[in-house]
């Protein structure tokens, strides 16, 4: 098919052709303009999920829906060190100018920037801050020094400006759980203040599967201040939806077998069905798109020789030095986990998925021969994340490392650490065991606390300790009260580092079966390229969330090339 007449629109916050499977949300956010519009009480919305289900493109949704109400609306994206005031200033001014543009607020409007300006001055007294406000600053309102009293404030005049004309604002916040607790509990507080006096003021935001419990952990009334809502796959009627409709208005059409093989292999995730949708019309000829024109790549084929042989002599190049002949290295091309990782390793994929009727060892193993590792060390480990009613956590190492030494543990705290720094949270370590702080002084206990020592002298910056029994690590309360030394202080745990294999497994399951949560993983740390196995007997939900992150670690590791 003629590319340039490509309907399919894969990215990250780009809107699909068709937007499916999300009336429901974009009718809950309908009620809330209404009601709030009317001067009734409601809360507002907050939305989650993973990477790649469409946050981004809802959240534009609902500010498009906001201005269809004439509402005067701005947009702002959380990131680490961001300024709130610096952020929150801008976006406010942006109100200020469109609800002045509308409906004229004159002596008002004046009033209201010289609020701003005390908000943004109080952010930036030395007159560093970027946004330039010909008015003079408000004396007493918004310039307290307290981000929460001050927000509140600012908005509280906002508000009440926006009543006076018969209207409403709203900001609406992507990627809200990378804000500061701090940030978060300021913003929390301040929509608090503003919902008691029925303003017609709103806060949307966007943000991964752990924002609601980073939310009620800023304030603990979050959790009724605001109505969340699960962004996930689309129902198999949506995902048909949305990979059939596009295609039909330009003419064309899908068989039967062609949308179940690619709602199989999307999962239903809105992102995969734009991928695989674009990739399928560049190389399909004809309509109706078939079967055939979902390519699907099997290694074992006659048809597949040439491409197994130049595999293969990559492989013999690469470790012939090291006991492997071309035949050997030709004979491991017949294997698929095997060819699927040389895929990845010459570039022909992004990332390789297996282990769903395999053993560990059977993919882990021609993953380290054939793309190496990613660190000096040449250290390996395994990590699930494990989401509970009571936030999200990170367990390791729960797949690779049967006994591991002190230095194994050292470097596999290395390895998780830089893992959950990039879903951008702040990594709290505990290093676990049946002891506490060398009440033991042999076994996993003592290679346990000897970590804790290197780790301490070596790499200050990471907030780790050890070793100690689970219910401290877990009870913050109880640990400060018992151990008030520990460098953890009064901050939540959220990565635990196991003594061993088996109780890092066992926990795993535990948590997966007995408490009920969802569990994501092991992602593989450490090898060279986007590799990662699945458990034995996965489920749909489980392999598309791994299909998901093996996607983002691709994009990831591509943007540190």
């Amino acid at each position: 098919m003629d590319p340039l007449r490509n309907p399919y629109a894969p990215g990250a916050g780009v809107k699909p052709p068709q937007l499916a499977g999300r009336d429901g949300d974009l009718d809950a956010f309908r009620v809330v303009l209404e009601r709030v519009g009317r001067g009734l009480p409601e809360r507002s919305l907050m939305i989650s999920g993973l990477r790649g289900v469409g946050k981004t493109v809802l959240l534009r949704e609902f500010q498009s829906l906001a201005e269809q109400y004439e509402w005067s609306t701005a947009k702002l994206e959380g990131r680490d060190g961001m300024s709130l005031r610096g952020s929150l200033g801008r976006a406010v001014h942006l109100l200020l100018r469109s609800l002045n543009r509308r409906h004229r607020l004159e002596h008002r409007f004046d009033q209201l920037l010289g609020v701003l300006k005390s908000f943004v001055i109080t952010a930036s007294p030395s007159g560093e801050f970027s946004l330039k406000l010909e008015a003079e600053p408000e004396p007493g309102r918004a310039d307290s020094g307290d981000d929460e009293v001050d927000l509140t404030e600012l908005l509280t005049e906002v508000g009440k400006a926006a009543a006076s004309v018969h209207t409403g604002v709203a900001i609406f916040i992507d990627e809200l759980q990378d804000l500061r607790q701090e940030d978060l509990a300021s913003i929390v507080g301040a929509f608090h203040e503003i919902s008691q006096q029925q303003l017609p003021v709103l806060v949307a935001g966007a943000g991964l599967p752990h924002l609601p419990q980073e939310l009620s952990e800023s304030k603990t009334y979050a959790e009724r201040l605001f109505r969340y809502r699960r962004v996930d796959s689309l129902s198999v009627p949506a995902a048909t939806e949305a990979l059939v409709i596009p295609a039909q208005r330009l003419g064309v059409e899908f068989t039967d077998a062609a949308i179940e093989a690619v709602l199989d292999a999307s999962g239903g995730y809105p992102y995969f069905i734009q991928a695989y949708g674009k990739h399928i019309w560049d190389v399909a000829d004809r309509s109706p798109i078939d079967l055939e024109d979902v390519q699907i790549i099997e290694q074992r084929c006659a048809k597949g020789d040439e491409q197994r042989k130049k595999y293969a002599q990559a492989l013999f190049e690469k470790r012939q030095r090291k006991g492997m002949t071309y035949d050997d290295a030709y004979r491991q091309m017949f294997l698929p986990n095997n060819f699927g990782i040389m895929m990845v390793e010459m570039g022909d994929a992004d990332a390789f998925l297996s282990g769903f009727s395999s053993k560990y060892m059977d993919v882990i193993k021609p993953a380290i021969q054939i793309t190496g590792t990613s660190n000096e060390k040449n250290h390996i480990a395994g990590m699930y994340i494990v989401q509970t009613k009571k936030g999200t956590f990170f367990f390791a190492d729960t797949t690779v490392n049967f006994q591991p030494s002190t230095q194994i543990l050292v470097d596999t705290t290395l390895l998780v650490a830089e893992a959950v720094e990039h879903f951008h949270i702040e990594p709290v370590i505990a290093m676990v065991s049946y002891s506490n702080f060398g009440s033991i002084k042999t076994g996993s206990p003592s290679r346990a606390k000897d970590a804790v020592q290197i780790l301490h002298q070596e790499h200050p910056e990471l907030c780790v300790d050890g070793e100690m029994q689970m219910n401290y690590a877990l009870n913050t309360e109880l640990r400060q009260k018992k151990f008030p030394f520990s460098k953890l202080g009064n901050k939540q745990v959220n990565t635990i580092i196991f003594p061993n294999l088996s109780s890092g497994n066992i926990a795993y399951k535990m948590m997966q079966e007995i408490g009920e949560s969802q569990v994501i993983g092991p992602l593989l740390l450490g090898i060279g390229k986007p590799v990662h196995i699945l458990q034995m007997e996965s489920s749909v939900r489980e392999i598309v969330d791994m299909a998901a992150f093996a996607v983002v670690d691709a994009q990831y590791q591509e943007s540190i090339k």
